[in-house]
């Protein structure tokens, strides 16, 4: 009797529940009590980082700057490499879903050595940042640094923006994911830390570009010439070469002709015109929006063909001559993509000397000072 009653007394004590005190045995249904395995299996979470095949010296600074700022908020960083035949983001997707990531970054370098693309992706919103940093105007031995400084300023702006706009949860796992206090004692856990180092450092938006800035540039669109003085106006092919001195400085050198004719008429005979130019401007351009004014002077050469046709008694002849143009004209640009843009300017120029149509000694018309004209392209860079 009494090897019975001990051993239905372990049983019991075996199916109570583990409490402190005098506390009675709970149904079997009650939930399991939260261990501190389970505690540990939640991890801090991760961030993706997509990183060239071979890379340079700035991305290699930056990663390393990354790496340690993430980690000292909370953050698991994960660093994969890149593949030259996959964009960015389909390598960012991928690797985010391998490694359940709550953000992606990737670092893409162009060829250019002064600069660099960075490229955030919150997977919460699915919102994807796109940066350009770039160190032109640094010397060769500061431009890896500075690039990498400027790459984790857009970075920890990002990180900014996503702490403040996830749940508290997020923010609480991501600040203190390896929190102490779960276990038998009860003792509740310590309160977080505020993230200084990224809170306290607002999104900055002067190093950053929304798109990157290449080098050389090719348009192709349709140019207007407009005489005020009755030659009328001529639509003509143009195309345009471009070269980046700096982020804001560009040289561009543009041809148009085999266009449209226009006509001149007078007593004795009618003239067909056409005209063909060629021109070198400096460009000037502001701002880092999609959205951005430019100015541009140059100068060039004007080719100005007539062919008459005359009435009895007066013969039919054929002229050309080249004349020295100067151009000034304002416009924008729209980036429509990395390496795509939209570009309108519009401007006047001057002819020297100005250029005259005689038919039979009369005056038929003239360019006017200044002659105006306008211009459309689309341009892609490289």
């Amino acid at each position: 009797m009494n090897a019975l009653a001990a051993t239905v007394a372990v049983v019991m004590l075996a199916a109570a529940p583990s409490a402190s005190g005098g506390v009675s045995p709970a149904p079997a249904i009650s939930p399991p009590p939260v261990t501190e395995s389970s505690a540990e299996h939640r991890g801090p979470p991760v961030i993706v980082v997509v990183a060239p095949p071979v890379p340079d010296r700035a991305v290699t600074e930056a990663l390393s700057r990354f790496r340690g700022e993430a980690v000292s908020v909370g953050f698991e960083v994960t660093i994969v490499d890149g593949s030259a035949t996959s964009t960015p983001a389909a390598q960012m997707e991928s690797a985010a879903r391998a490694a359940s990531a709550v953000a992606t970054v990737a670092f893409v370098s162009g060829g250019d050595p002064r600069a660099l693309d960075v490229w955030f992706t919150d997977r919460a919103t699915g919102k994807t940042m796109l940066g350009h940093v770039s160190a032109e105007n640094e010397g060769s031995d500061r431009a890896s640094a500075v690039l990498a400084v400027r790459a984790v300023d857009f970075l920890r702006a990002r990180m900014f923006d996503f702490l403040v706009a996830r749940p508290p949860s997020v923010n609480n796992a991501a600040v203190a994911p390896s929190a102490g206090g779960v276990g038998t004692g009860g003792a509740s856990p310590t309160p977080p830390e505020a993230p200084s180092t990224i809170a306290s450092t607002p999104p900055s938006a002067s190093v950053t570009d929304i798109f990157p800035a290449h080098r050389f540039g090719v348009a192709v669109g349709a140019g207007v010439l407009r005489s005020v003085q009755g030659l009328g106006t001529t639509i003509l092919p143009v195309l345009r070469g471009a070269y980046r001195l700096a982020r804001w400085s560009s040289l561009q050198v543009t041809v148009g002709g085999l266009g449209s004719r226009s006509r001149a008429e007078a007593m004795g005979g009618s003239a067909s015109v056409a005209e063909d130019v060629g021109m070198a401007d400096w460009v000037v351009t502001w701002g880092h929006a999609r959205v951005r004014p430019r100015l541009s002077v140059g100068a060039g050469i004007h080719d100005l063909r007539v062919e008459g046709a005359a009435s009895a008694p007066y013969t039919t002849s054929t002229k050309r001559r080249l004349f020295l143009a100067t151009a000034l004209s304002a416009g924008f640009s729209v980036m429509l993509g990395q390496r795509l843009s939209l570009i309108a300017d519009g401007g006047a120029s001057l002819l020297f000397p100005e250029p005259q149509v005689l038919i039979a000694g009369l005056d038929a018309g003239h360019t006017g000072r200044p002659s105006l004209f306008s211009i459309v392209m689309m341009e892609a860079c490289f």
